[in-house]
């Protein structure tokens, strides 16, 4: 959202917030940090750590943690529609940021093209990767996200203790976090310059 802002142009109707978004960063970081916390915290206060005995009973198994099902929110409905609601909406809002910043590049690179058209440069256009880059972001999370989520629903509910699945879900969640930094970085002409 921050990044479909700054690149917002200046005669958009986030005009008058380009110049403040910066210090809105940290504030909104906290807000959605604490909103986990609430969502969750039910969940987190019934983990515990795994003891050397037999646990018995409708219980979620880790290698490292259980969590008792029995009296928590896991299986509860407002649990999984505050899960559901706040996945939907950052789904969205993502998904809505990509397609402006999208927008607005397409409009930029079709107003500059006859500026373009007298060099000879065979590269593609900054405008063009930009939007590659995005489109290729944006479908890697979504794509990571729903496996990632059928996999976590499937263990949690249908099967009680399948530790290789629980190895899926900790490699698919990681997936993201790990591509994103390296596809910014392979992207940044001032990095590969360097080289």
């Amino acid at each position: 959202m921050f990044q479909a802002i700054t690149i917002s142009p200046s005669t958009s109707n986030w005009a008058w917030l380009k110049s403040r978004a910066p210090s809105y960063i940290l504030p909104s970081f906290l807000f959605f940090w604490i909103l986990n916390m609430v969502i969750y915290i039910q969940v987190i206060t019934s983990t515990q750590g795994i003891r050397n005995v037999t646990i018995v009973g409708r219980r979620y198994f880790s290698q490292y943690c259980v969590t008792d099902r029995s009296g928590n929110m896991i299986h509860s409905v407002p649990f999984l529609c505050s899960m559901s609601v706040r996945d939907l909406i950052f789904a969205l809002l993502m998904s809505w940021a990509s397609g402006y910043m999208v927008t607005v590049l397409y409009r930029h690179r079709k107003q500059v093209q006859h500026i373009r058209r007298t060099s000879f440069s065979p590269r593609s256009s900054a405008e063009t990767r930009a939007t590659h880059i995005i489109l290729f972001l944006a479908s890697c999370f979504v794509c990571f996200y729903c496996i990632n989520s059928g996999i976590t629903l499937y263990v949690t509910y249908v099967i009680q203790r399948e530790v290789d699945l629980e190895s899926v879900v900790t490699f698919f969640s990681t997936c993201y976090p790990a591509l994103c930094p390296l596809v910014l970085i392979s992207s940044d002409p001032r990095i590969t310059k360097n080289h």
